[in-house]
């Protein structure tokens, strides 16, 4: 899902393969805390949230997306929809 998250950000024009982020190894979100397995530095580019698998990273980076858009981007992968095969 990462490399997908990426690819609508990337086509919206809101993160660029260089642009950097606040990545701690844990943040909270909500009562909900997210984790890294991976251990790396506390800021990651966009690059490297996908090289490190890095789940802070993600949440970073896809808080200004809505739900609607990121459904329409889904959708446009192709997730939800019967495959076309025989």
């Amino acid at each position: 899902m990462k490399p997908l998250i990426v690819a609508a950000f990337i086509n919206e024009d809101l993160t660029t393969p260089g642009q950097t982020y606040d990545t701690p190894m844990r943040r909270r979100v909500g009562r909900a805390s997210i984790g890294d397995i991976v251990p790396h530095s506390a800021r990651l580019n966009t690059q490297q949230i996908l090289r490190y698998s890095s789940n802070v990273g993600i949440s970073e980076l896809v808080e200004p997306f809505t739900p609607q858009a990121m459904h329409g981007y889904l959708r446009a992968f192709g997730f939800g929809c019967a495959p076309a095969v025989g």
